[in-house]
C-alpha cells in the first residue's frame, strides 16, 4: 500500500471519481491517505493543543473529508488536492467544534474563512494565480523555497535535505517553515478591484 508521502494527485483523483461513485472502499482510502497531511496542517494551525484535544480535532476532520468528497468538483481548473479543497472547511468545523468550549486560545483561532469560493463555486482564476503570487512575493527567497518545498510539492522535501540545500540547521528551516507559512496567509488578501 501507498503511504501519504507518494500519494500522487493521480491516484487521488481516481479515488474521488471511484468514491463519488459509491465505492466506499475508495473512501475510506482516500480519507486514510489524507490524514496525513490534514494532521500536518492541524499542527501548524493549532500548536498549543494538547494531544487528546489535537486527537478530537483529527477525528473531527474525518466527516468533513468525507463531505468534501461528495462535493470535489473533478472538472474545476483549479484542480487543489482534497486535503487543500478541504482546509477552510476543516477549519471552520473545529473553530465551531470547540469555540464553545474554549479550548482554543486567541492565538489558534484564526479569523472566519468565507465559503463563497471553492471548486463547486466559479473562481477568477487569473485573480487567484495573481494573488497567490503577490503572497510568494512578499517572501524572502529563502522562506518562499522553504514554503514551496514543504507544502507545494508533489513529494515535500524533509526539512535536513533542505537544510542541506541552504547550509543551515533543519531548526532554522522548521523557523523558516513557520514564518513562511505565517506570513503567506496573512498576505492572501484580496486585490483591489
Amino acid at each position: 500500500m501507498e503511504s501519504a508521502t507518494h500519494f500522487t494527485a493521480d491516484l487521488e483523483r481516481r479515488l474521488i471519481r471511484l468514491a463519488q461513485a459509491g465505492q466506499t472502499e475508495a473512501r475510506d482510502r482516500l480519507v486514510l491517505l489524507s490524514l496525513p497531511f490534514v494532521r500536518k496542517y492541524l499542527r501548524l494551525n493549532y500548536p498549543t493543543i494538547e494531544e487528546q484535544d489535537f486527537n478530537d480535532l483529527l477525528q473531527e476532520s474525518v466527516p468533513v473529508l468525507i463531505s468534501c468528497i461528495d462535493r470535489y468538483d473533478l472538472a474545476h481548473p483549479a484542480r487543489a488536492r482534497l486535503h487543500v479543497f478541504a482546509r477552510a472547511y476543516i477549519h471552520k468545523a473545529i473553530v465551531d467544534y470547540y469555540r464553545p468550549t474554549a479550548l482554543l486560545t486567541y492565538s489558534d483561532q484564526p479569523p472566519e474563512v468565507a465559503f463563497t469560493v471553492g471548486p463547486e463555486c466559479e473562481v477568477d482564476l487569473e485573480q487567484s494565480i495573481a494573488l497567490t503570487r503577490r503572497a510568494l512575493g512578499s517572501l524572502s527567497p529563502l522562506d518562499r523555497d522553504v514554503l514551496c518545498s514543504r507544502h507545494a510539492a508533489e513529494r515535500p522535501l524533509p526539512r535536513r535535505a533542505l537544510a542541506a540545500r541552504h547550509r543551515c540547521t533543519s531548526e532554522a528551516i522548521r523557523h523558516a517553515e513557520h514564518r513562511a507559512f505565517a506570513q503567506f496567509r496573512s498576505a492572501l488578501v484580496p486585490l483591489p478591484s
